[in-house]
């Protein structure tokens, strides 16, 4: 299973800068089982977020659009301002995914994980399980911005 990459159920923070991408992504999963994305965006604009399963490289969800979204939370299956839905999903399903996320500046990284390791309250991020409340408690210069 490849490195798990991400951050976590943090709202968007405009006004700080560039900084390591990767850290900044983090899933889980709500208590309906919907992906939840978050993205502490830096004031980018998230373009596209692109859910595989692999192996195989199946998309099982895309969203995209540009100018893209200042927004910083993203759950499957519901309307995310500023993107348009490319294939739809609601709830995820078993398996092994990668989750890749492009911004108006950059390709701001990807994840690989298992959806086994998702939880309501737990996320994955690129170093690796976290509790969603700690997470929160940390700062934007924690997190690269």
């Amino acid at each position: 299973m490849g490195a798990a990459v991400a951050a976590a159920i943090a709202w968007s923070v405009a006004g700080c800068g560039p900084g390591e991408p990767a850290t900044r992504i983090s899933v889980t999963v709500d208590s309906a089982h919907h992906l939840v994305v978050s993205y502490r965006n830096c004031g980018e604009l998230v373009q596209e977020i692109r859910l595989n399963r692999v192996p195989g490289d199946t998309t099982v969800w895309e969203v995209r659009g540009a100018p893209g979204s200042a927004a910083g939370v993203f759950v499957s299956g519901a309307p995310i301002p500023g993107l348009a839905t490319v294939v739809p999903m609601s709830v995820l399903g078993d398996g092994h995914y990668e989750l890749t996320l492009m911004t108006d500046v950059r390709d701001a990284g990807g994840l690989e994980f298992a959806a086994s390791e998702l939880a309501p309250g737990t996320l994955v991020w690129d170093r690796g399980q976290m509790s969603t409340s700690d997470y929160e408690k940390m700062t934007d210069r924690d997190l690269g911005c």
